[in-house]
């Protein structure tokens, strides 16, 4: 029989709870290499398993569709608030028989939430909210739907509600308010039940000063913020709601103060202690209900140390080994009133405690604060705060430590729920520097895509734009990055500005209220807004997000034409750190002119692209010819023909990432292509010695040029270097785990995954692997094989399944293998070679360079 579909997906994720009513999307998966074709498809959906078990649509059928699609939009009435919908898809193999997945399920989450802004009257301490809930019956189902202007941990009779951590993700509370859904059927019963919301200030209520103005944000309260109603059915036929209003009382929590930015105070002492009062009615952050979607941010390890040393009498450092995001649990026993400091960070000083400079944050930085009970053995953890750290150095402890004392939690946004990619290389040091690179993604996940899990936890625009390649190689991104997108359109201003950070405190607008320092036109940060969007759909075939922020980009691109001079735009902050320009905010010796104009350039091409796939004519005929006069305005004002070289006129010195972006965006006149490419691998191996001299945005595209030229070993030179500046240098030097935000081994922080955009090289390079077509409905296969490497191995996770390519030298040729998921093909490109498929000869066949494949594992042998 043939095989039936399985990852069955609504929106992303295996049976959510909890989603929006619009138009989910539906998709499936081959993910074994079973040569099959999927020559039509049917998704029925009801609110009825055995209906749908039995092919009976009482909400939606497709009806059969032709074609090998794997995903459809649902086109049916509207869906229901709160209802739970099943739903099953049906194919037909090879024009065969129909083979019916089984049936998997989503839930609509509210519109809206039965009861009232709550929260204390007044004190410092986390406020902890509670009513006790009689239930006359067993319980059949319940919810609890959650909104918070900041964070929030429930409980029912003091177990926690679901694994989720510091929830809910941050937005612009003036615009849109996450609400998140749980099923707690499991623990209600019968009788007496008390539900808890204990409260965090997150970035809405707030009180550390703060470079990025997270204190006085336009929502700005005194206290944090929620929104809650508990919905139970039980078996005897009633249904209740219970909402958040002045019938909850509140007492101050154990946790005396907490920050995002500088850790949690918790007093052992008070629990129990806590006086209660009425909770206090208040108007609550402004913002729409919007179901939260996106992975939650959860507990994902548990690290011991793997060192303990005690750098002065008393005082404690723990290390964990890596470079991670999180925080420390602590086991001790001790005096009651006894205070134990916990202080986290990167890397220590000369006298071996940890380092606690910075300069952006007033206050007890990266400090977390447990006063002792003196009742046994006490185990702690933070509530409302992660750290960025490798070292947490310890104050206080009544006696020495041992491994148990501490436990490092890792912790960020689960985007590994589902399948994630693997790269291996012959080469010890690129594989070292693919998981550095992942590594570092992970830790800055927290409800939105950051720059540093330490210094700022904010999400820059320019570090995603860079990364978002290799990140979509490495994990699913469309969940996390779609919510993104959305605080990107909410922060947008009616004249298409976006600022530098989103979201933001209302910080880096060009008229921004205070501070500011980096502000628009940013084109170099800018531009995220239509470069993420483009590379999700390419990866994902989901054009909703294209659709969703199609006028948004719009703006974004007239917003920056506004800023354009003769088709020259000249603006923003260049390419970001290069090597010997680590001081941060320090100008490229280039520049803007460049860079700025490049991505202007970029902005208005991809936008030209996307009007034509959205079927908006007339606005691509207008990106057509502004991209025209863009590149002409951009090769006449930078290029020089007679060297192959693009200058700016600030600098004599040939500047690697002036040269690369036009090459990576189609800039470069044809006829010239190959003599600036030339210019480029020859500054690379002679005027460098085999090294970059780039920053975020030209090492971002500085490998893939190079393989696209033809100089592929010249990128692998690059790639593998341990002297300055490289990503071996950081691992020689320090046995980094990370990638770091500068060349410098003293760069200010040693995680941030802009460099990390090498990933983007190694599987779309060495591997090979590259979406041809959206989605990776058709895989384009063309590795390419450095002179000094003797083996790759990756795999591709993709919304059809498992990509992988596997090469290795034997003598004198390269043996490579591809595998392909079903319903999908591949364009194989190598030079002539003979070929095996699933391990049997084709009796000679020689397929040259765009050979079309189907799924399984197809053998082919490259003679070099």
């Amino acid at each position: 029989m043939a095989t039936a579909p399985e990852r069955l997906e609504t929106n992303g994720a295996s049976e959510p709870l909890g989603i929006a009513t619009g138009s989910p999307r539906f998709s499936w998966a081959y993910p074994g290499a079973e040569r099959l074709s999927q020559t039509a498809y049917r998704v029925v959906v009801g609110t009825n398993k055995h209906e749908i078990a039995e092919r009976t649509a009482t909400i939606w059928d497709s009806g059969w569709q032709d074609g090998h699609a794997q995903a459809i939009t649902y086109d049916g009435k509207e869906l229901t608030t709160r209802t739970r919908y099943w739903w099953r898809v049906g194919v037909r193999i090879d024009g065969g028989e129909d083979v019916w997945a089984e049936p998997t399920w989503f839930e609509t989450g509210p519109s809206e939430i039965q009861g009232e802004w709550i929260s204390a009257r007044s004190g410092r301490a986390a406020p902890f909210l509670q009513r006790t809930i009689h239930l006359e019956s067993d319980v059949k189902a319940a919810r609890l739907y959650i909104a918070a202007g900041g964070l929030y941990e429930a409980l029912i009779d003091d177990q926690r509600v679901g694994e989720q951590v510091l929830d809910t993700a941050v937005t612009d509370y003036e615009e849109r308010v996450l609400v998140e859904t749980h099923d707690v059927t499991d623990q209600l019963s019968h009788g007496a039940n008390e539900l808890a919301l204990v409260l965090g200030r997150g970035r809405y209520a707030l009180t550390t000063e703060n470079t990025w103005g997270w204190q006085h944000p336009p929502w700005h309260t005194e206290r944090p913020h929620v929104l809650a109603e508990l919905t139970v059915e039980t078996h005897d036929g009633a249904t209740r709601s219970i909402g958040t209003n002045e019938d909850w009382r509140v007492s101050e929590s154990q946790t005396t103060f907490d920050s995002i930015y500088e850790g949690d105070v918790y007093d052992a002492r008070r629990e129990g202690s806590g006086a209660w009062s009425p909770a206090g009615r208040v108007n609550g952050p402004d913002g729409r209900l919007v179901a939260q979607e996106l992975e939650p941010m959860r507990i994902i390890e548990s690290k011991p140390p793997v060192a303990i040393e005690e750098p002065r009498d008393g005082v404690y450092v723990f290390d964990f080994g890596i470079v991670t995001a999180g925080w420390a649990r602590l086991e001790v026993e001790g005096a009651a009133g006894t205070e134990v400091t916990l202080r986290y960070g990167e890397r220590l000083d000369e006298d071996s405690t940890v380092n606690m400079e910075q300069a952006h944050v007033d206050g007890d930085f990266q400090t977390d604060r447990y006063i002792l009970a003196g009742e046994g053995i006490e185990t702690w953890e933070p509530r409302f705060s992660y750290k960025g750290f490798q070292y947490v150095e310890v104050h206080g402890l009544p006696e020495p430590p041992g491994v148990e004392t501490l436990t490092a939690r890792v912790i960020h946004s689960a985007v590994e729920d589902r399948p994630t990619s693997e790269f291996h290389a012959s080469n010890e040091l690129l594989t070292r520097i693919s998981e550095n690179s992942r590594r570092t993604f992970l830790n800055n996940f927290h409800g939105i895509p950051t720059d540093t899990p330490v210094y700022e936890k904010n999400g820059w625009t320019g570090d995603v734009l860079v990364g978002v390649e290799a990140a979509c190689y490495h994990f699913s991104m469309d969940r996390f990055l779609g919510k993104w997108l959305d605080d990107i359109a909410d922060a947008q201003l009616p004249d298409g500005e976006v600022p530098p950070i989103v979201p933001t405190s209302d910080w880096g607008y060009s008229h921004a209220p205070f501070g500011g320092g980096i502000t628009s036109p940013n084109p170099a940060w800018d531009a995220a807004y239509v470069v993420v969007p483009w590379v999700l759909y390419r990866h994902t075939g989901d054009m909703r997000m294209l659709a969703d922020h199609y006028y948004g980009m719009a703006a974004c691109a007239d917003y920056l034409s506004s800023y354009a001079r003769d088709g020259i735009l000249d603006e923003g902050l260049g390419d970001w750190l290069a090597p010997g320009h680590g001081e941060i905010r320090a100008r490229p010796p280039e520049g803007t002119g460049v860079t700025g104009t490049a991505y202007y350039y970029r902005v208005v091409d991809l936008l030209a692209r996307i009007a034509d796939i959205l079927g908006h004519d007339d606005d691509a005929e207008i990106y057509r010819d502004r991209r025209t006069s863009i590149a002409s305005a951009f090769n006449d004002t930078f290029l020089d023909p007679d060297t192959g070289t693009y200058r700016t006129g600030e600098t004599d010195e040939y500047r690697q990432t002036s040269n690369v972006l036009p090459l990576a965006f189609g800039l470069a006149p044809a006829d010239h292509e190959a003599a600036v490419a030339e210019r480029l691998a020859k500054n690379v191996m002679e005027e460098h010695d085999g090294h970059l001299d780039t920053g975020f945005h030209g090492t971002a595209y500085l490998l893939p040029v190079l393989s696209e030229a033809g100089y592929t070993d010249v990128a692998y030179t690059v790639a593998t270097a341990e002297t300055y500046p490289s990503w071996g240098h950081w691992i020689a030097e320090h046995d980094a785990t990370t990638t770091y935000e500068a060349w410098e081994l003293e760069s200010r922080s040693r995680d941030h995954y802009a460099f990390g955009s090498i990933d983007a090289w190694f599987y779309g390079y060495l591997a090979g692997i590259h979406p041809a077509a959206p989605g990776f409905a058709t895989v384009q296969v063309e590795p390419h094989f450095p002179s000094a490497l003797e083996s790759v191995d990756a795999t591709v996770e993709t919304v059809r399944g498992s990509i992988s390519t596997t090469w290795e030298r034997e003598g004198s040729s390269i043996d490579v293998r591809v595998t392909v998921p079903g319903n999908t093909t591949a364009r194989v490109a190598l030079p002539t070679a003979g070929t095996e498929t699933e391990e049997r000869p084709t009796q000679g066949k020689k397929p040259t360079e765009g050979t079309t494949v189907g799924a399984g594992t197809h053998r082919f042998r490259v003679e070099e």
